[in-house]
């Protein structure tokens, strides 16, 4: 009963913090706009997302009416359902440990941070920790796993990865029934987006591309130190137990493979593969981490050394959470979007057409025809409004902004500006 409450504690913070920061935070206006192109009239969408979460959260709306708090509560449930299915995994092997582990999960600070905004990654953790249990507790049920896995790449591509280390295990220790049962479920829930793809833009790998060449051309390459330092944070104190368990899980038998595997190409693929490194990519193997976490500190036979490691370790990383979570209010409580928005709300029209460096938010909350303000490129004969903002968007020189036609200005108490002007 008491951890019922946890769950239902849980929920409640989640839910204030959503409610306290309604700031969006940038891809959340993407998947908002295109889940409302599914049932009302959209002027702007954004076709590179990953493609499930819109769907999901457009269904979601049509129970709940459209609102981002609405779409960020499903994340949220989505987040405890996640902390449900650790407790249950690590309880049906390691009972001292299941409350502990579910709550270095909760509490991580990547938690705290994306279960209250609008991204995909949380629904891909829920299906690929739920397609990982039903492997490792039901293999006569590994359609379902097959199909799970399938979907949470639709909601992140890279969670084919689980696959792969699902495929390549089962072939390993000769599965090969449960295997073809799997590629079955993988296949249900994969070929239909690749049919879609293939009929409407020709390439059957159309989302893949498009998602590739939208990412190299807006996000930066970062070094390979930002990631390890991500993981620092991430595992804290942690970490070490991760490691030593990498090292063991192939000496170990399924699923204790699949975990070993699944988390190591996670990481090489994280730290080597991909150019843009924010630590939420590792929400995608946290779970299956804790679980290798737990089956190595089990052993330990230190009950109140382990107990203190991980609780002190989900402490930490709250602290570390909630830090950010109340920077972003304190930041985002008069943020000059907001203020921007409002001034369009009065001055355009649904579909009118604005330019700006920071042009989702116009785009999801005024439901404009936005599009982005690049350097070296002239100003559209047809834009109404140019609005240009100085702390999160792409990089736009001030000094090429003519001034002369300044409408509107705002401020933010960290010293956001925005300026909204019209074209010569």
């Amino acid at each position: 009963m008491k951890r019922g409450w946890l769950i239902i504690g849980l929920g409640l913070l989640y839910a204030v913090l959503a409610l306290l920061t309604p700031f969006p935070v940038w891809d959340e206006m993407g998947y908002l706009a295109n889940a409302r192109s599914h049932y009302s009239q959209s002027f702007f969408t954004e076709d590179f997302r990953f493609p499930l979460l819109e769907y999901l959260i457009a269904g979601w709306w049509l129970i709940t009416g459209e609102s981002v708090f609405a779409a960020r509560f499903f994340i949220i449930l989505c987040s405890l359902a996640t902390t449900v299915l650790i407790y249950w995994w690590v309880q049906r092997r390691y009972p001292q440990l299941a409350f502990s582990i579910a709550a270095a999960f909760a509490m991580n600070t990547l938690v705290l941070q994306w279960s209250i905004v609008a991204y995909a990654e949380l629904p891909a953790v829920l299906a690929i920790t739920a397609a990982f249990v039903l492997l490792s507790e039901k293999p006569q049920w590994a359609i379902g796993a097959g199909i799970l896995s399938g979907l949470s790449a639709f909601l992140r591509y890279p969670l084919l990865l689980f696959a792969i280390a699902a495929i390549v295990t089962f072939a390993w220790n000769r599965k090969w029934k449960i295997l073809i049962v799997y590629l079955g479920g993988l296949c249900v829930s994969i070929l239909p987006w690749f049919l879609f793809w293939k009929l409407r833009y020709q390439d059957i790998f159309w989302g893949w591309h498009r998602y590739s060449d939208i990412m190299a051309l807006w996000t930066p390459e970062q070094a390979i130190s930002v990631q390890v330092f991500n993981a620092i944070l991430v595992f804290l104190f942690l970490l070490p137990f991760l490691i030593l368990a990498l090292f063991r899980a192939w000496r170990k038998t399924f699923p204790f493979q699949l975990l070993g595997l699944y988390v190591t190409v996670s990481l090489f693929y994280y730290l080597f593969i991909v150019g843009f490194k924010p630590s939420r990519y590792f929400l995608v193997f946290l779970p299956h981490a804790l679980f290798l976490i737990a089956d190595v500190l089990h052993r330990l036979q230190k009950p109140r050394f382990v107990l203190t490691v991980i609780m002190l370790t989900a402490l930490c990383s709250a602290v570390l959470g909630l830090g950010a979570v109340v920077h972003r209010m304190y930041c985002d409580a008069d943020h000059p979007i907001v203020a921007a928005v409002q001034f369009l709300a009065t001055h355009t029209v649904p579909g009118d057409k604005v330019q700006s460096n920071v042009w989702p938010y116009f785009g999801y909350f005024n439901n404009l025809r936005a599009i982005p303000l690049k350097p070296g490129e002239s100003i559209d004969l047809d834009t109404r409004y140019i609005l240009w903002e100085n702390s999160i968007g792409t990089t736009y020189p001030r000094e090429r902004l003519s001034l002369q036609n300044l409408v509107a200005q705002f401020s933010g108490q960290c010293g956001q500006e925005l300026l909204i002007l019209t074209p010569e």
